[in-house]
């Protein structure tokens, strides 16, 4: 006997779902309130990005920090093409009030060295005081969202 038609778009609904329900906080890497965005050398070509706010990242949401995020552009052109509109999204974004989330995070079961790798590399976020050097490289993954986790929203509200 044949399953039907509805059954299968039922389960691969429900699978979809479960899968959304597990790995859906789990995308990005860094969580942010954006008060301002500072590209180096300027807006029309930069090679570097200050970004400034309250941010967290999503293996310590709870704690999130009041100061800045360093990074600088990846040399392959279609990878930088795509952060440069990454930077783009984020200096619209600044200052709006809007939470984001940006940056990877995800890595299949069978990464779990990559992912601990990355979580060690993952980029600080620096204290005002602190003269930009040293940029990180840029986290390049699934765009800029809109941050829709009200737990996450009101920990960095609240880090202000």
């Amino acid at each position: 006997m044949r399953p039907s038609k509805s059954a299968f778009i039922t389960f691969a609904c429900l699978l979809l779902l479960v899968s959304v329900n597990s790995t859906g906080s789990e995308l990005v890497g860094i969580y942010a309130l954006v008060d301002r965005v500072v590209l180096e050398p300027n807006d029309q070509s930069p090679e570097k990005i200050q970004i400034w706010g309250t941010i967290s990242t999503s293996r310590d949401s709870a704690n999130a920090k009041r100061g800045y995020l360093y990074f600088r552009a990846p040399f392959q052109s279609d990878l930088r093409d795509l952060t440069l509109k990454e930077w783009k999204d984020l200096k619209a974004v600044a200052g709006t009030g809007q939470a984001v989330a940006f940056g990877q995070h995800y890595f299949y079961l069978d990464q779990q060295s990559a992912a601990d790798a990355y979580v060690k590399a993952m980029p600080r976020v620096r204290p005002a005081t602190e003269k930009p050097s040293a940029a990180d490289g840029y986290p390049l993954n699934i765009g800029v969202s809109k941050l829709m986790d009200i737990t996450v929203v009101n920990q960095l509200k609240s880090a202000r």
